[in-house]
């Protein structure tokens, strides 16, 4: 319950995710709201903390300020594949202050993928795309159709299914799954989709611009055999 005498820092978002895992940015940008009970209440300055393994790493100082959103960190440039823990504090024109405590941690940020692709057997299908490939328009009179010219969908295959597993014999503090395809599909650890995230990698042009995921398995491992599951579509 909010009262006249107290100040609170709610919806801390980092790139506008609440403690967002895997996002690529150097220099990512924060916002917060501020909650009172009291009216007119404004914020005069904030200040935020970095740890990196529970070692402060960054530290902007108080800075006398209004601004809680799209704010960046001067000074500060974020690592690739790192968890920072962030604490946000507040001071508003009553003198009062306010913390609230959040983490995010980097993708990979341009680092190269040293994996291959894994890639079920597959049947040739016809092609729907422009064989010169000059742009993303489907040639037209390449698309399947039936005798009353109605589109057959031959140039697209029943989804199928990657099996890996792995084990795993000594305690892990943390697994994260960096994934994508060409096309669609469903990730899944011990039979679980992490995050049930559904058509990822997204619809782009795949032979201009691949997205990539980031998934924290940790908590759906378990002493012993592990399996890594992917259901695979066209896109």
């Amino acid at each position: 319950m909010y009262t006249l005498n107290r100040l609170f820092i709610t919806d801390l978002t980092t790139e506008h995710l609440i403690n967002p895992v895997g996002i690529d940015c150097a220099s990512p940008r924060f916002c917060w709201k501020l909650k009172s009970g009291g009216f007119n209440v404004e914020q005069t300055a904030w200040q935020m903390i970095l740890f990196e393994k529970d070692r402060q790493i960054f530290d902007t100082g108080r800075i006398q300020s209004s601004q809680s959103t799209e704010t960046v960190l001067p000074g500060f440039e974020a690592q690739p594949v790192t968890r920072y823990d962030m604490q946000v504090t507040v001071w508003d024109n009553k003198g009062r202050s306010a913390s609230a405590f959040g983490f995010f941690e980097t993708g990979r940020m341009g680092m190269p993928f040293k994996s291959s692709w894994v890639e079920p057997v597959q049947e040739p299908t016809p092609s729907s795309m422009d064989s010169e490939r000059d742009g993303d328009t489907m040639a037209e009179n390449a698309i399947p159709r039936d005798a009353d010219g109605n589109r057959t969908y031959e140039e697209f295959r029943l989804a199928q299914y990657i099996r890996i597993p792995f084990n795993i014999r000594k305690s892990v503090r943390g697994m994260r799954i960096y994934t994508t395809a060409h096309g669609l599909y469903r990730l899944e650890i011990n039979g679980t989709c992490p995050r049930q995230r559904l058509l990822a990698p997204e619809n782009t042009a795949y032979h201009r611009l691949l997205l990539y995921q980031t998934y924290d398995v940790t908590e759906f491992l378990r002493p012993g055999e592990n399996v890594i599951g992917a259901v695979l579509a066209d896109g």
